[in-house]
């Protein structure tokens, strides 16, 4: 860690021809002001674009044409985060590009820029729910269970009325509070080699000065709910089930049997539904939403037109059951691929230097440490059919669930709002 306060990770790899550089800030939705939502999805946006070293072009633009190099961003309820992609020959160049960002962030934002911006999160928000509708559903299943003032009763795109309001002294002000030096991670990872790096690194943030020090904002542990289903309209196209439970945090007791049950349950609701239920039309899935603050398993069914809601939603309880019980699941018809895919998934994702990033933001943010690779693949193929079974019965099963039951109706209003 630097004197202030930025935590920094590397991990050369002398076989890699690219290097990867992430700066993770720890800022969300958690961090938002009173009628600010949106707002660190805006600075988020804003960050893409400004940037005293890159002007006047955007960041992104003036990065590429400088590197050579990608300079992707994203964005959950938990973090921000920034991503540099370069050939080695520019890493130092795209470390100074990533401090300056760091040291005077915005500096080149203006009215206009913040009004530009706020649209475009606006449009990208209605893109996403029109051609997603059940990630909007889902949220409003998550605010059931966690409550209206948690962050995660939130759409990580802010509401259009809060986010008409901010201003460029709304960004300011915030940016000057939370995106600082003593609030971000940063990873290096590929092509490059460790003393002289951290010498660039010196050189490049040490002299940032630390933003003020930020209490973290604490919220009542998420806890199962009592199930129970809400019935609501959309204009989609077909109508369908939104079902979300709150499971084990990543890296808790549960989580890993969870994740390799993804897969296999999703395989066994599908046939179960559809030949032995005859509930769903085009859509399956399940699939997990890990996060700081709780992690979330969510279902998406689509319904046969002639099928009731309610009558789809208890076949997808039967179909959780009948998982959960230990038999239903073999090693070789249910969890052994998804054995094999965790495996292979995790071994290609840490061949690259973006993946390996990634592994390294991931193993920070749970455990508070990065992990051996093989302590990882060892405790996943120890996982057997029973596990994942109990894994299911335990977390899913036996625990509380909200779900949304949606109605396909053309007439009904396109508000996608949480409020």
């Amino acid at each position: 860690m630097l004197p202030n306060g930025l935590l920094v990770a590397l991990q050369p790899d002398p076989d890699a021809e690219h290097a990867a550089i992430v700066v993770r800030y720890d800022v969300g939705p958690k961090d938002e002001p009173p009628r600010g939502d949106g707002l660190a999805h805006l600075v988020q946006h804003l960050m893409t674009s400004e940037s005293r070293a890159s002007a006047p072009l955007e960041f992104a633009n003036a990065f590429r044409q400088r590197t050579g190099g990608e300079a992707p961003t994203s964005f959950t309820l938990d973090y921000t985060e920034l991503v540099d992609i370069v050939p080695a020959a520019h890493l130092s160049t795209a470390l100074w590009m990533e401090a300056d960002r760091m040291a005077y962030p915005l500096a080149t934002a203006t009215s206009e820029t913040v009004a530009r911006q706020r649209e475009n999160v606006k449009t990208e928000r209605a893109r996403d729910f029109q051609a997603d509708p059940a990630a909007f559903f889902a949220t409003v299943a998550r605010r059931e269970i966690v409550g209206a003032e948690h962050p995660y009763a939130r759409t990580r795109y802010g509401e259009p009325r809060e986010l008409d309001a901010l201003g460029l002294e709304d960004v300011r002000t915030f940016v000057t509070k939370h995106y600082r030096p003593n609030r971000a991670t940063l990873i290096v990872t590929g092509a490059f080699s460790g003393p002289a790096v951290r010498t660039v690194i010196e050189s490049c943030f040490g002299k940032i000065p630390p933003g003020p020090t930020v209490e973290p904002r604490t919220f009542p542990a998420i806890t199962p709910p009592r199930s129970h289903a809400l019935t609501l309209a959309a204009p989609t196209e077909e109508s369908f089930i939104v079902a979300v439970w709150p499971v084990p945090a990543p890296f808790d007791d549960g989580y890993l049997e969870l994740a390799l049950a993804v897969p296999a349950l999703r395989d066994f609701a599908e046939y179960y539904l559809r030949f032995r239920r005859g509930v769903h039309g085009r859509n399956v899935s399940f699939r997990l939403s890990p996060g700081r603050l709780g992690t979330f398993l969510v279902a998406t069914v689509s319904v046969n037109p002639d099928m009731e809601l309610s009558r789809a939603l208890t076949a997808l309880d039967d179909a959780v059951h009948e998982a959960s019980m230990v038999g239903r699941l073999s090693e070789e018809h249910g969890v052994g691929g998804p054995k094999k895919a965790f495996v292979a998934d995790r071994i290609m994702l840490l061949d690259h230097p973006r993946g390996r990033a990634a592994a390294v933001a991931e193993d920070l943010e749970y455990r508070g440490r990065i992990a051996p690779l093989q302590q990882l693949l060892a405790t996943a193929s120890a996982v057997s059919a029973p596990d994942v079974s109990n894994a299911i019965y335990q977390f899913v099963h036996a625990r509380g669930r909200v779900a949304i039951l949606v109605t396909a109706d053309p007439s009904a209003p396109v508000a996608w709002s949480v409020r």
